[in-house]
């Protein structure tokens, strides 16, 4: 079992989403690199790409995503994909904002039509927490420390 305590993305020498995790067990600081494999083919609807790239990643590495909101994964992924494209971190994070933002509006809204969806009851709901003082202090300590391998976080 581990507690997530900071996302973050690099680009070089391969496109991965880097987890950094403590373990319960052995209280242990750990960082995690997760491939992120077919970035290319986001088409014309790239929130709606990650958000399924966003899903697949939560429930195969849920031992260390699983705290995680999948909202957050996605955009940390639309960020990687529009900073790919040769735009601005800055101007990446503010259109993955959004389109998270654009996305949820759109979930909000009722169809025209009544949609039949699939019931799952193996997907649990992602937990809302504040983030305490200590939680800010390790994650700024993480941030601080990594600095120099390639990769912004969030």
């Amino acid at each position: 079992m581990s507690k997530t305590i900071a996302l973050s993305v690099a680009i070089k020498p391969f496109h991965a989403l880097i987890v950094r995790y403590i373990e319960k067990d052995t209280n242990k600081r750990r960082k995690r690199s997760i491939p992120i494999r077919e970035l290319d083919q986001a088409g014309d609807d790239p929130a709606r790409f990650m958000k399924d790239i966003a899903s697949q990643i939560r429930a195969k590495h849920a031992d260390f995503l699983s705290g995680v909101d999948e909202k957050l994964i996605c955009k940390v992924l639309l960020i990687l994909h529009y900073s790919l494209k040769g735009e601005s971190i800055a101007d990446s994070v503010k259109q993955a904002e959004k389109d998270v933002q654009d996305n949820n509006n759109n979930k909000n809204k009722q169809p025209s039509s009544p949609i039949k969806k699939r019931v799952s009851f193996s997907d649990q709901p992602a937990k809302e927490y504040e983030v305490s003082k200590e939680r800010r202090e390790i994650i700024r300590s993480v941030l601080s420390e990594d600095e120099d391998d390639g990769a912004f976080a969030f």
